[in-house]
């Protein structure tokens, strides 16, 4: 039997003007982390040109980046507390997006990358302080016990980055 990785949901939590916007995620692979690397390497030299100065064929290639990132982050989208102007919840879909403003849309897509990139800081673990770090000599130098059996089940974490917060959902 090998190594099954279990499945984290992370919920994104806001603050500011998206105060109460609940998203809950899973990580990205490191597949694609990689290839939105390469995407925002091949985009970097656009962020300084005039619009007017930038070709089709870059148009073309910055377009297919932004639709691979949108696409990576609904494949990983589990659900969101969005409400249309009436209360209506909106779907947690690619429709669901649509319907939101884009600066709502591009915050919470920026917010699950700079999670999953490690912007913001990887989750604490239960029990975990912010503490100085121990000391090499304090740590244990025994065996490690047998590994126990991975199962499927969902697990939870925390992290926190300045105007959202990221934990595991239950």
């Amino acid at each position: 039997m090998g190594f099954r990785e279990k499945a984290t949901v992370y919920a994104l939590t806001f603050e500011g003007d998206f105060e109460g916007l609940v998203v809950k995620i899973t990580d990205a692979t490191t597949g694609e982390q990689q290839e939105h690397e390469r995407a925002a390497a091949r985009l970097a030299p656009l962020m300084h040109k005039r619009p007017q100065d930038i070709t089709p064929e870059e148009v073309v290639d910055g377009v297919g980046t932004s639709t691979s990132m949108v696409d990576a982050f609904l494949e990983h989208l589990v659900e969101w507390n969005v409400e249309d102007a009436d209360g209506a919840p909106i779907p947690a879909t690619r429709e669901g997006l649509a319907r939101v403003s884009s600066r709502l849309g591009k915050h919470i897509i920026t917010t699950w990358w700079d999670f999953v990139s490690g912007e913001i800081p990887a989750p604490l673990g239960a029990g975990s302080s912010s503490g100085e770090p121990s000391l090499v000599a304090s740590l244990p130098m025994e065996p490690l016990s047998p590994s126990h059996t991975s199962s499927n089940e969902p697990s939870s974490s925390s992290a926190s980055a300045s105007g959202s917060d990221v934990s595991r959902a239950s």
